[in-house]
């Protein structure tokens, strides 16, 4: 016997809204059952296949929650990381660090470059995002990325990214992340200290 595919169901509080999220912004190809569409649903992209349930007394509880911090609910393993992530951005994408106005703005290619840096020389990197709004075009997000470089040093960002979109992409984004130290300088301290520190 040879194991051809297999699907992965999840549970999801609307199914509908599942199957278009899938197939709009992550470009897979399914449809509803028809036999009960706010039931199930199907998509699939290439050799991936993912199906959506919905039970009136099964809420979905995503395994991040009942398994913190690494245990998610879908793994999805692609030929080439880099061009599945910037495939989320515009072409003509723009990026913003508020706190270094000296810093060039980023292009999409800059998000390519930079990213594929740091998934390179952080091999075991995480990225958490605890929390994120949308108003409209605009999403609020908190982020948290960590892991260990090549050099055995700890890596750890935490901040905010607040993201433009248009089209379904990313247009544009400020980004507010920043080191986290671990042994830094106090709240009264920071306020005690003159010029307050930041202000770049």
């Amino acid at each position: 016997m040879t194991v051809a595919s297999h699907a992965t169901v999840l549970l999801v509080d609307d199914v509908g809204r599942a199957l278009d999220y899938y197939r709009d912004k992550l470009g897979f190809e399914g449809h509803a059952w028809e036999v009960n569409p706010r039931h199930y649903a199907y998509v699939s992209r290439d050799n991936c296949h993912v199906h959506f349930a919905c039970f009136k007394d099964a809420g979905p509880r995503p395994n991040s929650e009942t398994v913190p911090p690494d245990m998610f609910d879908l793994y999805i393993y692609v030929d080439d990381v880099e061009d599945a992530f910037v495939a989320f951005f515009r072409e003509d994408y723009v990026g913003e660090r508020p706190r270094h106005p000296g810093s060039p703005m980023s292009s999409r290619d800059d998000v390519r470059t930079n990213w594929a840096e740091v998934i390179s020389d952080v091999p075991d990197l995480r990225v958490e995002v605890p929390a994120a709004i949308q108003d409209g075009n605009t999403i609020w997000s908190e982020w948290r990325a960590y892991g260990t470089a090549r050099s055995g040093a700890l890596l750890e960002l935490r901040g905010v990214i607040i993201f433009g979109i248009q089209d379904d992409q990313v247009a544009w984004s400020r980004m507010y992340l920043e080191p986290v130290e671990h042994e830094g300088t106090s709240l009264a301290e920071l306020v005690a200290e003159q010029p307050p520190p930041g202000l770049e």
